[in-house]
């Protein structure tokens, strides 16, 4: 009798958890210009982010007349101690665009 041996399971990905991130500027006539002065180097880490696939969708959040007030950010990280170490060394917190941050674990469906 011979012995079959099964296929190797397919390759896992890491395990890794989904974040939902809302961050708002801080307010007053400074803040649209600190914004806009850190804006390319916050997108370079973006690019990065997404060259990792760890970035589903990002954007600014606008207030009634369309100026950029925050941003929004759906992130995949392997757990929520890798979110904050990449939040330590993003541009709008260091230099401190974003004022008030929340971080909200989810579950992506759709």
């Amino acid at each position: 009798m011979s012995h079959r041996r099964s296929p190797d399971p397919p390759a896992r990905k890491k395990q890794s958890m989904k974040f939902l991130i809302v961050a708002h500027d801080g307010k007053g006539k400074k803040a649209a210009a600190l914004r806009q002065a850190v804006r390319p180097v916050h997108l370079n880490g973006v690019q990065s982010l997404i060259k990792k696939q760890q970035l589903e969708v990002g954007g600014a959040l606008l207030d009634a007349d369309g100026k950029m007030i925050g941003s929004m950010m759906v992130v995949d990280f392997r757990n929520r101690r890798a979110l904050d170490a990449y939040l330590k060394r993003e541009p709008y917190v260091t230099e401190g665009v974003w004022k008030k941050i929340t971080v909200t674990a989810m579950n992506r469906v759709v």
